[in-house]
């Protein structure tokens, strides 16, 4: 780990913590920002309510960590749950008694995705190609309206599109492969023609190569995008194309844009394994 990473992992479970998610990592983990934090967040938690200075995952602790906390929805409680368990299976391995928390049924979220209208992408990919050039973020403008595109056609989250490499695409099928996706998993997405056609635009535009290995979209360092800058313009865009808030007050989340064509992509699925044109194992689909 980095030392920027191991900040604020400190107290009696400090170093249990970081060798956790070393060995997370070591299994192919992605271990990385948001979960790092949770474990930082469970770190804190450990070390105020250790009952000596003895490393123990007992029962109270386990159960006080994980218990549900008030507005929160089912998926957040779980996902704790599921931190510190692993956590306590590590130790049990080790050799630290641990209490391993129990898996149980939750109750269903009642959560709701945004679906968009047509009318709304429309309005969207207007605002986003109407984007002005900016010094500072030079490619920007370009960047915008076809990572819409991109995240919209094919149903990639955020993430997967930003650590998407231009290795990572077939130009000859049209192809486009995610690696470590959910689950751990890659797979393989189609291209349409038309939003192939705009990969070229793109790709002319910021002066990319196919044989270029670099990430398909970077700063003018060559690093990846930050999701939440991508985040911050996203929610700006809307605003611009005139799209309401949801029921609960909030713009819809970037990661909306794939709901509306994910069974068009298991479409195309069945239609080349049925053409023998690649093996349905190939195909990981983990939404």
């Amino acid at each position: 780990m980095s030392e920027k990473e191991m900040a604020g992992f400190d107290g009696l479970y400090g170093d249990t913590c970081i060798a956790f998610i070393e060995y997370r990592r070591s299994l192919g983990y992605k271990y990385e920002g948001r979960i790092v934090r949770a474990i930082r967040e469970l770190n804190r938690y450990l070390n105020e309510h250790a009952a000596d200075d003895t490393i123990n995952l007992t029962k109270e602790l386990v159960l006080g960590f994980a218990a549900k906390r008030e507005g929160e929805q089912p998926m957040t409680q779980m996902r704790r749950e599921a931190l510190i368990r692993q956590l306590a299976t590590y130790l049990n391995s080790i050799g630290v008694p641990a209490y391993v928390l129990p898996e149980h049924q939750h109750e269903r979220c009642s959560f709701v995705p945004y679906i968009f209208t047509r009318e709304q992408i429309c309005s969207l990919l207007k605002a986003a190609d109407s984007l002005p050039y900016a010094y500072r973020s030079p490619n920007m403008y370009n960047v915008y309206p076809f990572l819409i595109r991109l995240l919209y056609c094919c149903g990639l989250r955020i993430s997967e599109a930003l650590s998407l490499k231009i290795s990572d695409i077939d130009f000859t099928d049209k192809v486009i492969t995610i690696r470590q996706s959910k689950y751990n998993n890659t797979r393989l997405v189609p291209m349409s023609e038309s939003l192939f056609a705009c990969l070229r635009n793109y790709m002319n535009a910021v002066r990319y190569s196919e044989n270029d290995t670099g990430l398909l979209f970077r700063n003018r360092w060559g690093k990846a995008y930050r999701p939440n800058s991508i985040l911050q313009k996203y929610k700006k865009l809307l605003e611009e194309a005139g799209i309401p808030c949801t029921a609960s007050g909030k713009l819809p989340r970037l990661h909306d844009l794939s709901y509306p064509n994910l069974n068009k992509i298991q479409t195309f699925q069945k239609k080349y394994v049925n053409c023998n044109k690649y093996c349905l194992k190939r195909f990981g689909y983990y939404f």
